[in-house]
């Protein structure tokens, strides 16, 4: 009985394991790859979405961003922007944005109403000082010119063998 009671607990603790939803990974490479725009802005607001459905999770809110420096997109600087987000408890985690500071945004347009979204979710906004966006920028530049490479093998040794 008690080691069936043990299986049973063993099988219970594994499946919900390996059900979990978690987010995977982004490394910068990706974020920059797979992103339309890049983006360094002063978050200057965030109000509630009041056009948000219920199961709009990640739409909840919007950040309201004073674009500073753009990397890649047809966003202009000094450009306002609204970008979808929510501060409620969730996993994946959404992006994360905090009135009155500087965040590197790796953003997409929504194609329903033209505001932005974060589709890398919690990866797809960092909280930097410019010192810090600094660094940021210059391996982003780095990585842009290496996906210029047109002979893919020559594009992995410069990603390998460092920027």
């Amino acid at each position: 009985m008690k080691l069936r009671s043990l299986l049973i607990l063993f099988l219970l603790n594994v499946c919900c394991n390996i059900l979990a939803y978690p987010i995977s990974p982004r490394p910068l490479r990706k974020l920059v790859t797979d992103s339309k725009n890049i983006v360094y802005a002063e978050v200057i607001d965030i109000r509630k979405n009041k056009k948000a459905k219920e199961n709009d999770w990640f739409k909840s809110e919007i950040a309201v961003l004073k674009v500073h420096d753009v990397l890649q997109g047809k966003i202009s600087s000094t450009q306002i922007i609204e970008v979808y987000t929510s501060t409620g408890i969730s996993c994946p985690a959404p992006a994360y944005f905090e009135k009155g500071t500087m965040t590197l945004a790796f953003i997409e347009k929504d194609k329903n109403d033209g505001r932005y979204q974060t589709p890398d979710l919690s990866y797809g906004s960092k909280l930097l000082s410019e010192d810090e966006y600094a660094v940021y920028k210059k391996r982003i530049l780095e990585m842009q010119d290496i996906l210029k490479i047109k002979d893919p093998e020559e594009q992995h040794v410069k990603r390998l063998t460092g920027w």
